[in-house]
């Protein structure tokens, strides 16, 4: 449970500080509407893990599934950073 809710709780942030703010640059976001953003946000993608969680009856295929959207966007650009490989986002994409 404490690292779905941290999972959450990151997923959140990033979405209505990171994301909104990177979209709205000219415009000053009011903290009552990022909260509302984070919430939904919350809502929203806890909902959708329970429903993927309920429908796939193997664990280990979860896993798997997991694991094929986790090291292409994550660990690619991570070890050309470590190796001092500096591109733009294009190249990481």
């Amino acid at each position: 449970m404490s690292t779905a809710d941290s999972c959450l709780n990151g997923c959140a942030v990033m979405v209505s500080h990171d994301i909104l703010k990177s979209l709205q640059k000219n415009k000053e976001i009011a903290d009552s509407c990022q909260l509302k953003i984070a919430r939904w946000t919350t809502l929203v993608v806890g909902i959708l893990a329970m429903l993927l969680a309920f429908s796939c009856q193997d664990l280990l295929q979860l896993f798997y599934w997991s694991l094929a959207c986790f090291i292409p966007t994550i660990v690619a650009p991570f070890i050309l950073a470590v190796f001092g490989f500096r591109g733009t986002s294009r190249t990481a994409l």
